[in-house]
């Protein structure tokens, strides 16, 4: 059974997202996408109905030692290091570390490597 998104709680999804990355939801972020673009016709159109703008670049919430600091605590919570899907801001510390081993590496925590040779 598909369930009915009113409008509201599609572009409060479309919020939630933005606060969480601090830029603008790419659709592929976002699971509702499909729903999101059939209601409002497209993408763009739905984040200016949800009061942001495609446009603007996104602002920088966090500090890089901010970021590192949470990879840390999230370390010691968890007692090995934390995997992207684990961590709220994980694509934020992508886009500024270029990776997320990357950040990984820069809170000297030790590197997932994915499909890695065995030698």
């Amino acid at each position: 059974m598909t369930r009915r998104y009113p409008d509201e709680e599609l572009l409060q999804i479309l919020r939630d997202k933005r606060d969480e990355l601090g830029r603008a939801p790419l659709a592929s972020e976002v699971s509702q996408r499909v729903t999101i673009r059939n209601r409002f016709g497209s993408w763009r159109d739905a984040l200016i109905r949800a009061g942001i703008d495609p446009t603007k670049p996104p602002k920088t919430i966090y500090s890089d030692e901010v970021l590192l600091e949470i990879l840390r605590e999230e370390f010691k919570k968890r007692g090995r290091p934390p995997k992207y899907y684990e961590v709220k801001q994980a694509t934020t510390m992508q886009f500024r570390f270029g990776s997320w081993n990357k950040a990984l590496e820069a809170a000297g925590l030790k590197v997932h490597y994915r499909n890695a040779r065995r030698r």
